[in-house]
């Protein structure tokens, strides 16, 4: 599972055009998966995360003179994308691989 961490009493907010975005704090969101690139090959080892999170909550909130959203809370927020780790020793490349 991954979740959402902010320091105490904060929230991440956007504002876009007429309309902020917040996002509390929250955990047990699913799902990331973690794939081997390149496995038993030495030092080119690497881990991509995999994301594609559902069910985020959030809150929208009119601003401005022209509102694009109106004030309401949802739990249909979504997160996706991906990521490729690798790891170093001393300024060399080692391999990181997940079991």
């Amino acid at each position: 599972t991954v979740g959402i961490q902010c320091p105490v009493n904060t929230k991440v907010e956007v504002t876009l055009v007429g309309c902020t975005v917040t996002v509390p704090p929250q955990a047990g969101l699913k799902s990331v998966t973690f794939k081997n690139i390149n496995p038993k090959m030495g030092a080119k080892q690497e881990v991509t995360l995999e994301i594609n999170v559902s069910g985020l909550t959030f809150e929208l909130d009119p601003v401005g003179g022209t509102p694009t959203c109106k004030k309401e809370q949802r739990t249909n927020g979504t997160m996706t994308g991906s990521e490729t780790e690798t790891a170093e020793l001393g300024g060399v490349m080692v391999g990181v691989w997940v079991e």
